[in-house]
């Protein structure tokens, strides 16, 4: 674990060492626009233990490149001679190689885990593109009109859920061609068929009714569907297609009323359900 007593100490530029496998890339022409606007205001960190940078190579670049370009030192960098001296953090000593790498990686990794607010960031982006204030950055007008417009389909996805995409399973069609009694089972849905035409006192519109209900209870095996489809005829296959047993087109679903079913179903779930 890391230890010592944490404080800033000023370094010479030409003194910092890197750290031999950072895999972190970098968007230097936007440090550079950052640097330029902001100053340096993040201090670069090094390990004790090997005297080497575990944070900060990117702006470490950055400095090295502005220096060699005869740019005059950002805020918060000292200018000694023809040297430059950077905000460095000392204290923190790592006990192996390892460890110093994990807290490299991690140190990057948290940050892009963290995610944004979308919703607040398009909100203070679209203020500081309104104040002409977004150099440096690392967003451009581009990016919050494309940061808008996933939000206006976020907000007609939620408005309207039975519209969204939907991803259905994909079967992949394997071996031979399944006989049709292993397509689906019906033994329940067979057990209420007996009871209902065996009953008394309903009238034969119940008694249908009934049995149309008793067949919801029917079970379909879609990953032998998949495979009777691929050795069936034309004409099979498109009937397959239109009772939606094999949906190729999700948009085609649509039209024939599937998703409308959905819906129902759900509507029914949620009216029975919501306590």
């Amino acid at each position: 674990m890391p230890q010592g007593e944490v404080r800033i100490e000023y370094m010479p530029l030409s003194k910092l060492r890197r750290w031999p496998r950072n895999p972190k890339d970098h968007d230097l022409g936007t440090l550079h626009q950052s640097i330029s606007r902001f100053g340096f205001v993040s201090p670069i960190i090094i390990d004790e233990r090997t005297g080497k940078l575990v944070a900060g190579h990117g702006r470490l670049d950055v400095l090295q490149q502005k220096k060699v370009a005869g740019e005059k030192p950002p805020a918060r960098i000292k200018e000694v001679g023809d040297e430059w001296y950077v905000p460095v953090i000392r204290g923190i000593s790592f006990n192996s190689d390892e460890e110093a790498e994990a807290y490299a990686i991690a140190d990057n990794r948290t940050t892009e885990l963290g995610g944004w607010d979308e919703v607040r960031l398009a909100e203070v982006l679209s203020d500081l593109a309104a104040a002409d204030a977004l150099e440096g950055v690392g967003w451009d007008a581009d990016d919050i009109d494309a940061l808008l417009a996933q939000q206006k389909k976020n907000v007609a996805a939620q408005s309207n859920p039975y519209v969204s995409k939907v991803e259905p399973p994909i079967y992949e069609p394997q071996g031979r061609r399944p006989e049709i009694s292993e397509l689906f089972d019906d033994q329940r849905a067979q057990q209420l068929l007996e009871h209902i035409r065996g009953a008394s006192g309903i009238t034969e519109e119940e008694r249908y009714f009934l049995e149309l209900a008793a067949m919801r209870h029917v079970v379909f095996h879609f990953d032998k569907i998949a495979n009777y489809y691929a050795h069936a005829s034309p004409e099979m296959q498109r009937l397959m297609e239109e009772s939606a047993l094999v949906i190729l087109d999700f948009d085609s679903a649509i039209e024939r009323g599937f998703v409308k079913l959905v819906k129902a179903l759900a509507e029914i779930y949620q009216d029975e359900y919501k306590d």
